[in-house]
């Protein structure tokens, strides 16, 4: 059998080689290299940014829309390498790492046979990251009997969708210090309610570049995927994270007097905006109760202090 060396510079095996050399006890990063530049070379159009977002974490596409969505996910792939290479020299878990580089090469299987036919993908028989219902249980006795109390690639990557999604309604429920919200008739209320609503608050201050319509995005897919028992690819984990760490800035305030662990929302008055929350949910769900809790994570540059 070929040395992934042998087959380093032949077109048509770039993935092929770059997965085999992660298979090695150190990073080579001749054959991570190799792969940027070949996906450099078949994403030749510069696509905007958003436009990528918005396709990888969309719902769900028309049949007729499947080659552009392979198109989005190839070039968000190369966007993910292409940042995971720049800081190699600062990652420590090497193993986590070629873990994650690995499921990225076997994930983009049905999309590089779409955008570049040429590329030869016999080799993977069949993608082992394609888990059913007992991965999970796997998991927790992974994480459970780990003598090192180690927590392994696996185990990370079968529970991002659960993370995110629940470090997401924790954020925002969190932001103005909602514990719970129930119905008229005592039944609760949805995340993507509160959500929907909270977007919508004209006294709620954030940070520029935070989107929080792609936090929506980010948590509708999510939801999906939580309840379908799916997972996200290593390009759509990678992404949520840098719309994460929007969310969860902590740093110096828009008065740059203040570093603050809750700095990416700020209000001049909580009060005010609990009020204006009310008033929403009144509108859009009639008798609805809310349960606040004492403290709220936001910075309030009012005079009352919750």
């Amino acid at each position: 059998m070929r040395n992934w060396r042998d087959i380093l510079d032949q077109p048509g095996l770039e993935l092929k080689c770059a997965h085999d050399s992660l298979k090695e006890p150190h990073i080579h990063l001749e054959s991570l290299k190799a792969l940027l530049t070949y996906f450099d070379k078949i994403c030749t159009r510069k696509y905007k940014e958003e436009w990528i977002f918005n396709e990888i974490f969309r719902l769900k596409y028309l049949e007729k829309d499947y080659d552009k969505y392979c198109i989005a996910t190839v070039n968000a792939a190369r966007v993910t390498l292409s940042r995971t290479l720049s800081n190699i020299d600062k990652i420590k878990e090497i193993e986590t790492t070629k873990a994650f580089l690995i499921d990225l090469i076997c994930d983009l299987k049905p999309y590089i046979q779409v955008v570049d036919n040429k590329q030869d993908m016999n080799w993977m028989i069949i993608n082992t990251n394609n888990s059913d219902s007992y991965f999970y249980f796997d998991i927790i006795t992974k994480i459970l009997h780990d003598k090192d109390y180690y927590i392994p690639w696996d185990a990370i990557f079968g529970v991002s969708v659960l993370i995110i999604r629940h470090s997401i309604e924790l954020k925002i429920k969190r932001s103005i210090g909602i514990d719970y919200i129930e119905t008229q008739n005592g039944k609760p209320v949805s995340f993507s309610n509160i959500l929907d609503i909270f977007k919508r608050l004209s006294g709620l201050k954030k940070k520029t570049e935070l989107s929080l319509d792609r936090i929506v995005k980010i948590n509708e897919l999510a939801n999906h995927h939580l309840h379908r028992g799916l997972r996200f690819t290593s390009w759509q984990l990678d992404w949520a994270k840098n719309e994460l760490e929007k969310l969860f800035y902590r740093g110096i305030t828009s008065n740059n007097l203040r570093v603050s662990t809750y700095a990416a929302f700020e209000t001049t008055e909580i009060m005010d905006l609990r009020s204006e929350f009310e008033k929403a949910l009144g509108k859009d769900l009639p008798g609805a109760k809310i349960k606040w809790l004492m403290n709220s994570e936001i910075v309030d540059f009012g005079r009352t202090r919750i």
